[in-house]
């Protein structure tokens, strides 16, 4: 009877001693969703079970990337309950590889943040490119209100015609070419005419916006020297 007594009484120290706290276990912290085309929505899900003797709480979800979690059902989980964080990603604008990251925040002491990862490949079937070449035009000296051309090549590598829909330059510069539309495989010469309106070192940014894959918008930097043109020399006369 005594020794029935003292062990009642050593369950019930060990269970004041043993403070109530949440626990939470994901089943994988990290998620592969395999290759998909790009523009496709992928949904994902990260399982996770109360492994605390309290209550668990999901107190915020912050995420960075392309993807966003889906509103959940409830955000209190009981000891051994478990749980789904819904999460959809929307894969239009990537291609190749990608890791992206999810925060979970929780009352669990000693998993407050959880950092979950879904992985996976995007593809690109059908697409327009843009590259230009060079994408730096550098003017030597140019006379004060003189004027100079330089060309570069947009060339589109994609499979699909690039179409530009803007160029955005200052009034140093313009730029002339024929034709909006560049298709798959091909390039379009750019002829750039600059003038010089203010003496001294000339930085400028001309801004090329299409509808390409990923860079909708090509800048190409130009800078030049532009040099002040001397007063004639004037000769006393005797």
């Amino acid at each position: 009877m005594k020794k029935f007594i003292a062990g009642i009484a050593v369950a019930l120290v060990c269970a004041v001693l043993v403070p109530a706290q949440a626990g939470i276990e994901f089943t994988s912290e990290q998620v592969d969703f395999g290759e998909v085309d790009s523009g496709k929505i992928v949904d994902l899900e990260f399982e996770f079970t109360n492994t605390g003797n309290d209550i668990l709480e999901i107190k915020n979800i912050t995420s960075t990337c392309g993807c966003t979690v889906t509103s959940l059902e409830k955000k209190t989980f009981k000891p051994g309950e478990k749980g789904i964080i819904p999460v959809k990603f929307y894969s239009r604008g990537y291609q190749g590889r990608v890791v992206k990251t999810l925060t979970v925040s929780t009352n669990d002491p000693k998993k407050a943040y959880v950092r979950l990862r879904l992985t996976g490949i995007v593809t690109m079937k059908n697409y327009a490119g843009i590259e230009v070449a060079p994408n730096r035009l550098h003017f030597e000296k140019v006379p004060l209100g003189g004027e100079a051309e330089q060309t570069f090549e947009i060339r589109n590598p994609g499979s699909l015609p690039l179409r530009i829909i803007e160029v955005i330059h200052g009034p140093e510069v313009s730029p002339r070419f024929d034709g909006k539309s560049v298709g798959p495989g091909e390039s379009l010469s750019v002829t750039l005419h600059l003038k010089g309106m203010a003496a001294g070192p000339f930085v400028t940014y001309l801004k090329i916006r299409s509808n390409a894959f990923r860079q909708s918008l090509a800048v190409v930097k130009v800078d030049a020297d532009i040099a002040e043109t001397g007063a004639p020399e004037v000769v006393a006369s005797d």
